[in-house]
């Protein structure tokens, strides 16, 4: 039996779990045989929003696997989607603005990705540090979504110092490389990002005598950084800022009765705040 089945809707509400969500408006037509459909359309999506966290393991990145359970299923599809506006991705290492489309061809039960997205704004986290994006891209080419290729490079202060990453490749085997500006090796950038100094010319005794305090130190913290964790992205979101991070520094003090961890007293509390105003305008403060 021949199909000639118009389908749209306009305005309709996306909602996958916590997952995802977007506003949809959706043209498509459906010809061929009942049996095996051809499905060729436009999605058009806007207010798109992403958030893959920890707790979604269980749910599957590549479109191959979502698609199992239709192995059976006969036809192919033609659907181009396009993004009218920020398409939001979030996971528990980066947050971008991303904007693009992309063609999804093939096999109803294995469709293929192809487009990029480009990367406006945003951040990538590496060791509890935040990189701002300066570039970015992420591409699909004949992609069942594990192997899409990643173009990202970023960049984050420290101790006056400029820490550049760079992340290409495959999601699923990204290459991740450090550079900075004046330059450090990457041994002395990794140092830089756990300890927030630059170690760069120092005496073996004296590196011994640094770190040993810096462990102790970042002990300390560690009592403390799951609860500012915790509030620093809803601090962010109800000012409307794009970051908002809290700094704690511990000394040794024998008579201190911090309560918990005696012996130690909060030397410093820091704060860096900062704010897209426009696709190539960011603003940030800190202090002290």
């Amino acid at each position: 039996q021949d199909l000639n089945i118009n389908i749209w809707s306009n305005k309709e509400e996306i909602l996958y779990q916590d997952i995802f969500k977007a506003q949809a408006d959706l043209k498509v037509k459906l010809t061929g045989l009942f049996a095996s459909p051809h499905v060729e359309g436009i999605l058009t999506l806007s207010q798109a929003e992403l958030n893959w966290k920890d707790n979604n393991k269980d749910i599957p990145t590549d479109t191959s696997e979502l698609l199992s359970k239709l192995i059976n299923l006969k036809g192919d599809i033609d659907l181009e989607v396009k993004i009218l506006d920020d398409f939001i991705a979030k996971t528990n290492d980066f947050n971008l603005k991303l904007v693009g489309g992309l063609k999804v061809q093939g096999a109803l039960s294995a469709p293929e990705l192809n487009g990029a997205f480009e990367v406006k704004q945003g951040y990538v986290s590496f060791l509890d540090k935040k990189f701002r994006v300066s570039a970015g891209k992420v591409i699909f080419v004949d992609s069942t979504g594990e192997d899409m290729i990643l173009d990202i490079r970023a960049k984050a202060e420290i101790d006056d110092i400029d820490v550049f990453v760079s992340i290409s490749g495959i999601l699923a085997q990204p290459m991740i490389t450090f550079s900075s500006s004046p330059a450090l090796s990457e041994s002395e950038i990794i140092s830089l990002l756990m300890f927030n100094k630059n170690y760069a010319g120092l005496t073996e005794g004296e590196m011994e005598t640094i770190l040993k305090e810096e462990m102790i130190n970042l002990i300390a913290q560690g009592l403390s950084i799951r609860f500012l964790n915790q509030i620093e992205d809803e601090i962010a979101n109800s000012l409307g800022l794009d970051e908002f991070k809290i700094e704690t520094i511990f000394k040794k003090e024998p008579d201190s009765d911090f309560a918990f961890f005696p012996g130690f007293a909060l030397e410093t509390l820091a704060f860096k705040v900062g704010k897209y105003f426009s696709e190539n305008f960011y603003l940030s403060y800190s202090s002290p």
